[in-house]
């Protein structure tokens, strides 16, 4: 059921009908050259039989001399004849040298001046097929007599066999060479497929990192082109999610662990009393920060496509850098770090305080 299977067996059938179609055009073909030559071979004959029978009609040669060289023509050419007289009288009387012919019809049509070219019986006791042809024998141009020739079609079809073994031994040949040459060149068009298929899993399965090479400028490597073009969008999709998720943790986490230490440094005691109440502001404030992050989650994702949308106003740095610091402290407190801010004079600029906040 492979695409593969599927092409090799629709190329060798379009291969092995076309090679049996020209192998029996060119057998037909052959075989009637070969009817058409033993035809001309037997015409030839005719000729020659002609001259003597001319001088039998006018008693120039002896029935029994002439009856010498038609046998031993005979033997040299692998043909039979037959020689008929003209009657002077009815046709039922006519004289024969050699067989008498099955059908009187064709003697009557030689003896009315036409020739007859015929596959059958010669007479009437022989089941041996012939190839038979029969000529008048003029003479001052008057039908004086008619020759047939007939040799058995057996010798002929010998001849086509052997023609016809020769071109199918040819056409089995070229067949199993065109085989392997399509075995090979469909393995060669399928394999780009197979490898684009293979892609296509992985990608499914979350791998974007495969890509198919491409080779040519048909619509295979257009394909694969396009496949890789759709791996590469994929991957920094993926990528992007990835980064994105990673985002949302930091922004979520940042404010989270900041409550907590808070809570943590007022329940432990570890704040003084006359800072907690700074504390407490703080970690209401991120609880409301984090309020905005959970609205702000898609917002994020605008910044890889370079969207984002900014609140612009006027923002007191050494006081947002003093929030900053004292969100942090706690947590870097833990780590045995001190952390401070230290910022000479008033410095504002227009900004998001939000962003900048993500920021610092």
């Amino acid at each position: 059921n492979s695409f593969y299977s599927k092409l090799l067996f629709i190329y060798i059938s379009i291969t092995l009908v076309s090679i049996l179609e020209i192998s029996s055009a060119i057998g037909y073909t052959m075989k009637q050259k070969t009817y058409e030559r033993s035809e001309k071979l037997l015409l030839e004959k005719v000729e020659q039989v002609e001259e003597l029978a001319k001088d039998l009609f006018d008693n120039s040669t002896a029935q029994k001399d002439f009856r010498k060289q038609i046998n031993t023509l005979e033997r040299t050419s692998n043909v039979r004849v037959s020689v008929i007289r003209h009657p002077r009288a009815a046709l039922d009387k006519i004289q024969t040298v050699g067989e008498v012919p099955a059908k009187f019809g064709w003697v009557e049509k030689v003896l009315a001046g036409n020739p007859v070219t015929v596959k059958s019986n010669f007479t009437m006791n022989s089941k041996v097929k012939m190839l038979i042809v029969g000529r008048p024998v003029l003479q001052d141009s008057r039908v004086v007599g008619a020759i047939f020739l007939y040799t058995p079609i057996v010798n002929i079809q010998g001849t086509i066999n052997e023609i016809n073994r020769a071109i199918y031994v040819s056409a089995l040949v070229v067949a199993l060479l065109a085989i392997a040459v399509l075995y090979f060149v469909s393995r060669h068009f399928v394999k780009p497929i197979r490898q684009m298929s293979k892609t296509a899993e992985a990608l499914a399965l979350g791998d974007f990192s495969g890509r198919v090479p491409v080779r040519g400028k048909d619509e295979i490597a257009s394909l694969s082109g396009s496949l890789n073009r759709m791996a590469g969008k994929l991957q920094k999709v993926e990528e992007g999610r990835k980064r994105f998720l990673s985002e949302i943790s930091h922004e979520l986490r940042t404010p989270l662990t900041t409550i907590r230490a808070s809570l943590q440094g007022i329940t432990d005691g570890v704040v003084e009393p006359e800072d907690a109440k700074e504390f407490i502001g703080i970690s209401l404030q991120e609880t409301l920060r984090l309020s905005h992050l959970v609205d702000d989650l898609l917002e994020l994702s605008s910044f890889e496509e370079k969207q984002v949308k900014l609140t612009m106003q006027a923002v007191d740095i050494p006081e947002l850098l003093g929030l900053v610091v004292t969100q942090l402290k706690m947590k870097a407190k833990s780590k045995d770090i001190e952390l401070s801010a230290d910022v000479e004079g008033a410095y504002t600029v227009q900004g998001d305080a939000d962003r900048l906040r993500q920021v610092f």
